[in-house]
């Protein structure tokens, strides 16, 4: 798939997740708790839009755009109600600062996944 393969990316990303957990731990009280849900809210996401991306590259043009749709709409609903729980505990801004802290890393590690997957399967011709 490329140089890192898929063993590469997963270490990756419980790289980058252990490292978002990791940075958690330094806040107090419910903020390191409502953080970390958010650190966890993201690696899950990603796990799901790697997953779905790397089924949908070697699909057509139609089910790349429907698993953005998809893999967009479940992170929205997501970081959502990960905002309304943590709110009502008064600890919204952990919940966002963990999860977009994790987001943004793990969003740049799903961008090099799947330009690589789009490449093996350009080379395998399998792409439309």
């Amino acid at each position: 798939m490329s140089r890192m393969g898929a063993r590469g990316w997963s270490w990756s990303a419980g790289a980058v997740s252990a490292a978002g957990a990791a940075l958690c731990l330094g806040l107090g009280g419910a903020g390191r708790w409502a953080a970390l849900a958010g650190v966890a809210c993201a690696a899950g996401t990603f796990a799901f839009a790697v997953f779905m991306k790397g089924w949908a590259v070697r699909k057509h043009l139609d089910a790349v755009l429907l698993t953005l749709m998809a893999t967009f709409g479940l992170r929205l609903l997501v970081a959502g109600a990960g905002v309304l729980a943590c709110g009502a505990l008064g600890r919204a801004e952990a919940f966002v600062a963990g999860f977009f802290g994790a987001f943004v890393p793990l969003q740049a590690l799903e961008m090099g996944f799947v330009l690589a997957a789009h490449g093996a399967a350009k080379a395998q011709g399998s792409v439309t």
